[in-house]
């Protein structure tokens, strides 16, 4: 799938503010989630654009696959590559290196594991303060409900992170649910 995106094409549009979500965000999770609508008729998560929330991002999503699957999806760099990184790099055990390979920074080392239940590692991005991710997956029946916390934001407004993080989960239950057939959008950002 591939997704052409101008700014031309949104006239009059404020550009967002530190820690507001943006239109690149808005428009890869809602056609993500258009796209598993039509497909599958499944229900993807759904962010609300018109609110900036503050503090710690908490965010769930029920996925139909077992929790070693999701797991496998969160540690594995293969797997990450598909939906989220571009160069991942995991050393699978506490104080082990776990990277995106985004400019400008992202996960840096694993603090906390526990394979099939739990994922948590520092997050330091920009010159922004160092930030905590834990994933926890609880699962029954070959189902996984997994959520997200991405904390240590204070006060501080995080509503950016808020919209990528559910475009990825989007993407994460699609992959895990599609199997090897899903692919990740393609954004085409474009100034005109």
């Amino acid at each position: 799938m591939r997704i052409r995106w101008s700014r031309s094409a949104h006239e009059g549009v404020p550009a967002p503010e530190p820690g507001e979500a943006n239109l690149a965000d808005f428009w890869a999770l809602s056609l993500e989630n258009l796209r598993s609508w039509v497909e599958r008729g499944v229900v993807g998560p759904r962010c609300d654009f018109s609110a900036v929330p503050h503090g710690d991002v908490r965010a769930s999503i029920d996925i139909a696959a077992p929790g070693e699957t999701v797991y496998d999806a969160l540690v594995r760099p293969d797997e990450l590559e598909r939906y989220l990184a571009t160069r991942a790099a995991v050393e699978l055990r506490p104080g082990g290196l776990y990277r995106f390979g985004w400019k400008g920074g992202g996960p840096v080392k694993i603090l906390e594991l526990v394979p099939n239940e739990r994922l948590s590692y520092s997050w330091i991005y920009e010159d922004q303060p160092e930030t905590v991710v834990t994933w926890t997956l609880e699962g029954s029946g070959g189902r996984t409900r997994l959520t997200l916390v991405h904390s240590g934001f204070a006060d501080r407004k995080s509503g950016n992170y808020k919209a990528g993080w559910l475009k990825f989960l989007a993407y994460l239950k699609n992959l895990v649910e599609v199997g090897s057939r899903w692919q990740r959008p393609v954004v085409l950002v474009t100034e005109c």
